[in-house]
């Protein structure tokens, strides 16, 4: 019989990626995730544990799970000590980008966090719009964009701005490894990357430059039909906006821009004055 109060502590993170960090460290490059993910496994049951730098981070967290914890879509928070969060380890399978029933649970997820308290505010009473040009000068300081892509992006986030948003809780670093699908649906496992307060699409915009292959329109249909907000008139700007940001952390990481920069031309030309 297992002695009361004996576990054993793991990584979240296999070799490689722990090895990739600390490349990083090495180079001097900005790690934009400065928590430690564990496991922590007594006799009967597992748990996972994420260490911050700071209180203030883990109560943040800490916040956002206790907010959500009726939707069922995050693993549930137990308790938190100073910097350590503890949840439920969630068991399940990573999602397949394949498997058209884990898409479809994907974007259930994304419905029901949208859906979570939106709140539709005018663009100009936030910093949306200076943020996003801040972020395209950065890439053209960067050398990843000429002054020409500048003028044509910043008229683009002009024609692409609503007059209001809808703001709510988003999922930054929605990656298939970043999901399981539990027994209930699908679950983010990945608890830091929830914020609230954020600017509603840029999550999907990820998941769509980096895996997600369902159509623009098919893709604002999906998130109605699961009982969350028509993001028709906001979705290119969030990618947009989303984009520009990105590619500045991509260009830090050392990887360039240049699926971002893609990214951008596509909406382009999805976008172009017409008569042009």
């Amino acid at each position: 019989m297992a002695r009361p109060g004996r576990f054993r502590l793991s990584s979240a993170h296999p070799w490689w990626r722990r090895a990739y960090y600390r490349a990083l460290e090495l180079m001097g490059r900005p790690r934009f995730k400065s928590h430690r993910a564990s496991f922590i496994d007594f006799p009967r049951q597992r748990f996972k544990q994420v260490r911050f730098s700071n209180a203030s981070e883990a109560r943040r967290v800490e916040e956002n799970l206790r907010a959500l914890r009726p939707l069922g879509v995050f693993p549930r928070f137990l308790f938190r000590l100073e910097g350590t969060v503890w949840t439920q380890f969630a068991e399940g399978v990573r999602v397949d980008p394949k498997n058209p029933e884990h898409v479809s649970g994907v974007l259930a997820f994304f419905a029901s966090l949208y859906g979570h308290e939106p709140t539709q505010v005018d663009v100009w009473a936030t910093d949306l719009q200076q943020r996003l040009l801040d972020n395209l000068h950065g890439l053209v300081a960067m050398g990843e964009l000429d002054d020409a892509a500048y003028e044509q992006l910043a008229a683009l986030a002009e024609r692409l701005r609503p007059e209001q948003v809808w703001m709510g809780s988003e999922y930054i670093d929605p990656l298939p490894k970043n999901f399981v699908v539990t027994a209930d649906g699908v679950v983010g496992i990945d608890a830091e990357a929830l914020y609230r307060r954020e600017l509603l699409g840029i999550g999907l915009a990820k998941a769509e430059l980096r895996w997600l292959k369902v159509e623009r329109d098919a893709l604002i249909t999906a998130l109605i039909q699961h009982g969350g907000p028509d993001l028709a008139s906001q979705y290119d700007y969030a990618n947009l906006y989303f984009l520009a940001h990105y590619g500045i952390q991509s260009v830090l990481r050392g990887k360039g821009a240049r699926g971002c920069r893609a990214a951008m031309e596509s909406l382009l030309r999805q976008h172009a004055p017409q008569g042009t």
